[in-house]
């Protein structure tokens, strides 16, 4: 799995969606914005879903690529805008066999969208330099 975090005031951080059985995640903006972003490069994808943790949608693909947002729960102040953090990964679950066969083939694929969204909140202009980081 690969992840990427950084701040940016450009997405509301205000409570949504399924108030009780998501707690009201924020990052229903920032999802759908990634999965601009994806798409513009090339990969289709399914529409953004709230989860316990953000916000997340699949590719449409064979392979089983995951992409999830959420805000880190960092309080925004004048200095420090709110933090997101995304997370792209290579979904292999035991009862889909066939993915861990396909790992040569979606990894790459995988690194591809990463890299996409890596490049996109780079130049975001709301997007913080001093505070971007990226991890394997």
């Amino acid at each position: 799995m690969r992840k990427l975090s950084f701040r940016t005031d450009a997405f509301p951080t205000a409570p949504e969606g399924a108030l009780d059985y998501c707690e009201g995640m924020p990052g229903s903006a920032a999802a759908r914005w990634l999965r601009d972003v994806v798409e513009a490069a090339g990969f289709p994808c399914t529409e953004p879903f709230q989860e316990e943790y953000g916000w997340g949608f699949w590719l449409s693909s064979p392979c089983k690529i995951w992409v999830a947002v959420s805000h880190a729960g960092v309080n925004a102040s004048d200095k420090y805008p709110p933090e997101w953090v995304v997370s792209v990964a290579h979904e292999h679950p035991f009862f889909a066999p066939f993915q861990w066969l396909k790992g040569g083939q979606c990894r790459p694929l995988a690194e591809k969208v990463f890299e996409a969204i890596k490049s996109a909140a780079s130049v975001d202009p709301g997007a913080s330099r001093a505070s971007r980081r990226s991890q394997d």
